[in-house]
């Protein structure tokens, strides 16, 4: 049974409610069911046993929670609010904007925009803004893509910042990581975390929700951030980053994506107020923060250019598929113009002849648009050419429009696109968990806006330790505040541990202290198992120190020989004699070393 309520084999079929006056007038009360019956100060709300004194407004007939605004009219000219302390509900006149009617939608009566403005940067990195100007930029600072400048009660405040990578020494044009600024939250989505987002430092699992105010979640290849006012950003983790933004916006926005006035001579405005021919002005104008060694250098032109579109137009797998009259994506011709895709195309190519990941990108691109168009495309990807990697339990699908195999549709509902698109699908049986597909049943849990997947530990505050169990349960116990426990975010994850360290040691020939301070001798020149994590404990990560122990001096001491650690799947091996090495799974390195990824790190210490 839900929270504050408990199992009854004979309850009410009409259970009290926070509204009781849309009770059915001839509600049987001679008959009962079995059911779940609140407690006594209780009633149902949504599913939910809730205390009677935090149900909201009952106005025209209609339930509304407490605080929450709505329309008190059928023509969005009376505003109301749920007021909390006095249960009633209090309004005002007012009215739509500019560019807004007043419609209902998916059932909600609102203010919906009659028009949306569209910025997209994309490749090496060619951005097309508000207005359809084109420029390119390949600057590796961050930078405001768009944010709102003209500042008004009536438009919410938000910011988009974006940073492109590097290429080994030379730049490299696709976009590394997006920012997304709104109602206090910092949400992050970088290209060194695929199918997975930073929350004001906080690494997450998708989809996130925040009061009904921000969604974020997955939507084919693309993390998606929406907004309940409208603004929607989407990011493919590789180089694609698009923002819409509603009508009411237009002339209020500054940025790489320009103002949004309708006048595309003006789009490349500087932050002073300027305008520019020079992208890399334009970049530097509205730059935003430093990075070590980045810098505005756009490299525009292309010296064998001529001799790239000879190439790519007859390549059989290269830019020139974009246009080609049979190819995959001939349907598609008549309603989006592919000429300016195939000269982004080889432009890129141009750049990096030796990267495919440019080229895959472009047609990717092309592909996408088409398929936004509505139009039905061929298969373009084979095995060697611009093919996806899919995780396991999954597989590639050209034209998907799935959204059911996600866990998280157990617990809220999930957007569904209008169009398909290419993306990885999670085999029968199977739905996604933040990045991977698992088994139905281990599917993870919603708690507070965050997804967690099946036996992930977090920490929602440093008094709290919780688990995800089985059937999306929450298990949560408190932890000792003490001056002695410290949390900290390490790579997005919290992590709350005790300042205090155990220390076990191993000196000469028999003397051992155990990690609480026992000192004792043994004697001997064997292996052995200096300590390692119980059995069946699986909240911690499991571990073996090992010590070989060899006699010297006539067999009358015994020194250590070997220590060896196993962890992460790995056996790392230090030898006597073997200074400044560690033998990992019967290779040498050099120390420092740094391995899986930094979860282990072996450096020198002192004479050890």
């Amino acid at each position: 049974c839900p929270e504050n309520s408990n199992y009854t084999s004979c309850g009410s079929t009409c259970p009290a409610t926070c509204n009781n006056a849309a009770m059915p007038a001839d509600c049987g009360a001679s008959t009962c069911v079995e059911t779940c019956e609140c407690q006594e100060g209780f009633v149902l709300d949504a599913g939910k046993c809730i205390p009677q004194a935090e149900c909201g407004c009952v106005f025209e007939g209609r339930l509304y929670g407490l605080g929450e605004e709505f329309w008190g009219d059928n023509t969005c000219t009376k505003r109301c609010v749920c007021d909390a302390a006095t249960r009633t509900a209090v309004c005002r006149k007012a009215s739509c904007h500019a560019r807004e009617e007043c419609r209902v939608e998916q059932g909600i009566q609102d203010c919906y925009p009659t028009s949306y403005g569209n910025c997209t940067a994309y490749g090496t990195t060619h951005y097309k803004d508000f207005d359809g100007g084109r420029f390119i930029f390949q600057g590796t600072c961050v930078y405001q893509f768009t944010g709102l400048c003209k500042k008004t009660q009536d438009l919410v405040d938000f910011q988009v910042l974006v940073q492109n990578g590097q290429h080994n020494n030379q730049l490299l044009s696709s976009i590394a990581l997006v920012k997304v600024k709104v109602y206090g939250k910092s949400i992050v989505i970088s290209q060194k975390d695929p199918n997975k987002i930073t929350v004001n430092n906080q690494l997450a699992n998708l989809p996130y929700h925040h009061k009904r105010k921000i969604s974020v979640y997955r939507s084919a290849q693309d993390a998606v951030v929406e907004t309940d006012f409208g603004l929607t950003v989407t990011y493919d983790w590789q180089s694609q980053v698009t923002v819409v933004v509603p009508g009411i916006y237009a002339d209020a926005l500054c940025g790489l994506c320009g103002n949004y006035n309708g006048d595309v001579s003006d789009d490349m405005m500087m932050k002073d107020g300027q305008t520019t021919l020079n992208p890399d002005a334009l970049g530097e104008s509205w730059k935003v923060a430093d990075v070590p060694g980045c810098m505005e250098l756009s490299k525009e032109q292309c010296p064998t250019l001529l001799e790239a579109t000879k190439q790519q137009e007859v390549a059989e797998k290269g830019c020139g598929l974009i246009s080609k009259v049979d190819g995959p994506f001939s349907a598609c011709h008549a309603l989006v113009d592919p000429f300016k895709y195939v000269q982004s195309c080889v432009h890129d190519f141009c750049l990096f002849p030796d990267q495919q990941a440019v080229v895959c990108q472009q047609i990717s691109h092309y592909a996408a648009t088409c398929q936004a168009a509505g139009v039905t495309i061929g298969n373009w990807r084979t095995d060697d050419f611009c093919s996806i990697s899919c995780p396991a339990n999954s597989h590639y699908e050209l034209c998907s429009q799935s959204c059911s195999q996600i866990c998280s549709s157990i617990y809220t509902p999930v957007k569904c696109p209008e169009r398909c698109r290419e993306d990885c699908v999670c085999d029968d049986g199977f739905a996604f968990s933040g990045d991977e597909c698992v088994p139905m049943a281990q599917c993870g849990c919603l708690y507070q806006g965050f997804y967690y997947k099946l036996g992930e530990t977090f920490h929602p505050t440093k008094q709290e330790k919780c688990q995800c169990q089985d059937n999306g349960s929450v298990l949560c116990e408190e932890v000792p505040d003490t001056d002695e426990t410290e949390c900290k975010v390490v790579d997005g994850v919290t992590q709350c541990q005790s300042d205090t360290l155990g220390t076990c040691v191993v000196t000469g020939d028999r003397s051992y202290v155990s990690f609480d301070g026992l000192a004792f001798e043994i004697p001997g020149a064997c292996s052995y198992i200096l300590t390692e994590t119980c059995a069946g404990d699986d909240s911690v990560m499991s571990f073996v120190v090992k010590i070989e122990k060899d006699s010297r001096q006539k067999r009358k001491v015994s020194t250590v020989q070997a220590l060896s650690v196993e962890v992460y799947g790995l056996t790392l091996t230090m030898a006597r004699g073997k200074t400044g090495t560690v033998m990992v799974d019967s290779i040498l390195y050099n120390l420092p070393a740094i391995l899986n990824g930094g979860q282990v790190q072996v450096h020198q210490h002192g004479t050890g």
